[in-house]
């Protein structure tokens, strides 16, 4: 079994995202078990409304004109779409000019050139960091704002 790598950093920089986004969204977050392959679940009165994906970058929005993640929480993302009915949102803060943005990963076309294997390539920490990867460009995300879905 791989070793998980979350430091108090990153689970302090999640609980600062979600707590943005769910004072917007009016709905509570709940940490996930490692099982489930991504970071939350949204709820409002118990009911699961979606699933989240959360990066925190050291960059400002745009910097870049993609955001990564691994192929296997790509397609775990669009998987409980198809199973359940649920969208999974990638929310991603851009730490340096603290823009918050989120994209319906479900909803998320990957062109052929966007599939990639890449990773965390300068400080590895194991050969698993280096992956297949999509990168999601930015014209996918839209700013923080009240838009959780109700299905």
């Amino acid at each position: 079994m791989r070793k998980q790598y979350e430091s108090e950093d990153d689970l302090s920089n999640e609980r600062i995202v979600m707590e943005r986004a769910c004072d917007i969204w009016k709905c509570q977050y709940h940490k996930l078990p490692y099982s489930y392959h991504l970071d939350f679940a949204l709820t409002q009165n118990d009911r699961i409304k979606s699933f989240a994906e959360v990066k925190a970058r050291n960059m400002e929005w745009g910097q870049y004109p993609d955001i990564m993640i691994s192929m296997s929480k790509f397609l775990w993302a669009k998987n409980i779409d198809k199973a359940m009915g649920v969208d999974t949102l990638l929310i991603v803060w851009a730490k340096k000019d603290d823009e918050i943005v989120w994209c319906k990963l479900n909803d998320v076309y990957i062109p052929g050139d966007s599939l990639r294997y890449g990773g965390r390539t300068v400080q590895r920490r194991d050969e698993q960091d280096v992956e297949p990867v999509v990168h999601i460009r930015n014209n996918n995300f839209q700013k923080l704002k009240n838009i959780l879905h109700t299905k």
